[in-house]
């Protein structure tokens, strides 16, 4: 997956790969937009961080996106922060307050913003819309990513590949749920998808010894 920091000021593209396994979920609750192990993303969380993307979106003058779009892509990088933080979590390694205030101030110099400008230009961004009050758990996310990352290339793999698979093997012990309103999660194209129908079977957690999942791509 491409992390892209953008705003219409200037472009800075952060390389994340994400591999995960799961699929629409009919049985779920109807409260919930996605689960990710016993973590839950609830609809009411989705809907109302929708609704302040439309309204920043209203008041920038530029064009409404569709809802769906947005509750989509709310929700996978939601699905993203979940998988990661748990490897990251296995990993022993973390992120401190000052490393994501550092990358920040970073990101939105590069396209020449102050941090708080960068951020309302950030949350209305097309395909993005990471709000202000979510964007420094973003970054988080991100910097957790590349430590992880590093960790793993150095048992032999090349970092990303590893990482891949990383989040490929957690999400299959996790499972990873979403609701049908939204779509179905697709490993391949790593995005929310149209949901192929309403009795899909929620991706299972793996038993002990059972595969990594997907090959290398």
């Amino acid at each position: 997956m491409t992390r892209r920091w953008t705003t219409g000021h200037g472009v800075v593209t952060v390389l994340a790969v994400l591999l995960v396994t799961g699929c629409s979920a009919p049985l779920q609750s109807a409260r919930s937009a996605a689960t990710v192990g016993p973590a839950t993303l609830s609809t009411a969380e989705v809907l109302d961080a929708a609704q302040e993307v439309q309204d920043r979106v209203a008041q920038a003058g530029a064009p409404q996106p569709a809802g769906l779009a947005i509750n989509q892509a709310l929700i996978s990088t939601w699905i993203e922060e979940q998988l990661t933080a748990a490897l990251a979590q296995q990993a022993r390694v973390s992120v401190s307050n000052a490393e994501v205030e550092n990358k920040l101030r970073e990101v939105a110099q590069r396209n020449g913003l102050s941090v708080e400008k960068f951020a309302e230009a950030y949350a209305v961004q097309e395909g993005t819309w990471v709000l202000p009050s979510a964007l420094r758990d973003y970054t988080k996310t991100f910097l957790l990513q590349q430590k992880v990352s590093r960790t793993l290339g150095a048992k032999g793999q090349p970092a990303g590949q590893a990482f891949a698979k990383a989040l490929t093997r957690e999400s299959q012990k996790l499972g990873v749920t979403v609701s049908p309103r939204y779509g179905a999660w697709d490993a391949q194209t790593l995005q929310l998808v149209a949901a192929p129908d309403l009795v899909s079977v929620p991706a299972q957690p793996a038993l002990p010894g059972q595969g990594a999942g997907p090959a290398d791509r």
